[in-house]
């Protein structure tokens, strides 16, 4: 079976959930004409339905959660964009608003919500990225060619 999407998680979570109501509704309109036995099952398959819907809604948080961790790459890399850019910028604006948009990031990351948070990386990146020169995006490179040769000692890092 191919790896579940996050979106295809929430809507399964959905569709058990609805499930699992139904089959509680029914049992409440039936009340009087089930035996203890199927009320029994009926509770059972309802919980059931209910505990499946909570999972499928966990594994929708757990992949967004792992997106956000592979995007801590992103963070990182957004994180020296920042301190090679922010002393060039002209204009005190562009610095508060990359400022604004770092703390924002933060927020997201303090409120643990991974979808804000790939939201927030993104928004952060475009910013820092409109706000540099070709001759910036050419420095940049070469520092972190520098720093890659250093951490592999003096070999070429091609991950």
């Amino acid at each position: 079976m191919p790896n579940i999407t996050e979106q295809q998680a929430m809507e399964l979570s959905k569709h058990f959930s609805s499930m699992s109501n139904s089959v509680a509704q029914y049992r409440y309109n039936k009340w009087d004409t089930l035996t203890v036995d199927q009320r029994k099952q009926l509770s059972d398959d309802h919980w059931t339905l209910a505990n499946d819907s909570d999972d499928f809604l966990r594994l929708a948080a757990q992949l967004i959660l792992n997106d956000a961790i592979a995007d801590l790459g992103k963070i990182k890399n957004v994180t020296q964009q920042i301190e090679s850019t922010i002393d060039q910028i002209k204009k005190i604006e562009k610095v508060f608003d990359i400022i604004s948009a770092a703390l924002e990031l933060g927020g997201a990351i303090m409120a643990k919500d991974p979808a804000l948070i790939v939201k927030k990386i993104d928004n952060l990146s475009k910013l820092v990225n409109s706000t540099r020169s070709k001759k910036d995006e050419k420095n940049i490179k070469e520092k972190n060619k520098k720093i890659v040769l250093h951490k592999g000692r003096g070999k070429k890092h091609n991950g």
